[in-house]
């Protein structure tokens, strides 16, 4: 009597049995994801802050916190024109599903991110983003059609300054979440008590004129070994519309006439300053109702 076998396939699934899922906390790093370390300008696996400080994360997504990774190009290796690329495994799947993840893009010097579907030597498009989109991370969701492909992530930059972006929590609807309950997103407790100074710190504007605020007293960027912890988030985002924002103006011994002035006029002798950025009216009157602030020489 002849044996016949049969096998059927349901869901969405790497080939081979490789998964497609990724936070990026396997100890592999890129999980079964793919990328060339060689070249200049790569993807790399991150954890807490983002090197560069102004751009990228100040936490993986899985986690929140310093212990979890994600991954994120650095903007600084970048030369003109180039594109970081990191590929998933061979996807087969025989009816339509959703494939997520998150993002961050919040640099001023951001380029693109795209999701690319690699199938039979062709890409297409499957989502886009340009430029600065949010200080948080944001997700996305793309509806994937059957057929055995390759999903492929391409980053660009625009300047390499500020330029950091991120991707985390990669994950396919038919494939068990990862991201839950894991052990490694506890922090460890500390039992020894910590006692936080607050003191007035100066920040340096110009070498002429200063602002402070009270903020805690810290080291930023931090000395080699220090917390996350101790960082310090100082108020800077304020638009100066109607005050100062608790920023307060220090006397300038050395030259009284070199001061920080808040105003909503055209500022100096060349209008080198021709008004304030937030409600900018662009007029042949060249109108500016709003205030922004400045050094008065």
């Amino acid at each position: 009597m002849e044996r016949i076998s049969c096998i059927d396939t349901v869901g969405l699934q790497g080939a081979l049995g490789s998964r497609v899922s990724c936070s990026f906390d396997h100890p592999s790093g890129l999980c079964e994801w793919n990328s060339d370390p060689e070249a200049p300008f790569h993807w790399r696996v991150g954890q807490g802050r983002s090197e560069d400080r102004v751009s990228g994360p100040r936490n993986d997504h899985t986690c929140q916190n310093k212990r979890g990774h994600y991954l994120y190009i650095a903007g600084k290796d970048a030369d003109k024109g180039a594109d970081a690329t990191v590929w998933s495994p061979a996807v087969s799947l025989n009816q339509s599903q959703w494939f997520t993840f998150w993002y961050t893009m919040n640099g001023y010097g951001t380029g693109n991110l795209s999701l690319l579907r690699l199938e039979n030597n062709s890409s297409v498009v499957l989502w886009f983003k340009a430029g600065h989109q949010s200080f948080s991370w944001l997700s996305a969701n793309v509806t994937l059609d059957p057929g055995m492909f390759s999903l492929q992530f391409k980053a660009t930059v625009r300047i390499p300054i500020a330029s950091n972006l991120a991707i985390d929590d990669l994950h396919l609807l038919s494939e068990e979440s990862q991201s839950l309950g894991r052990s490694y997103c506890m922090l460890p407790v500390s039992t020894t008590p910590t006692t936080v100074t607050t003191t007035r710190t100066t920040v340096t504007i110009t070498s002429s004129a200063t602002i402070t605020t009270a903020v805690s007293l810290s080291t930023f960027p931090p000395i080699c070994g220090s917390n996350e912890s101790d960082l310090v988030e100082l108020p800077v985002i304020c638009d100066f519309e109607h005050s100062t924002c608790d920023l307060v103006v220090v006397a300038n011994d050395t030259d009284p006439k070199v001061t920080w002035t808040r105003t909503n006029h055209p500022h100096g002798t060349l209008s080198m300053i021709p008004g304030d950025h937030t409600h900018e009216i662009k007029s042949k009157e060249r109108k500016y109702d709003n205030s922004l602030i400045s050094v008065d020489f």
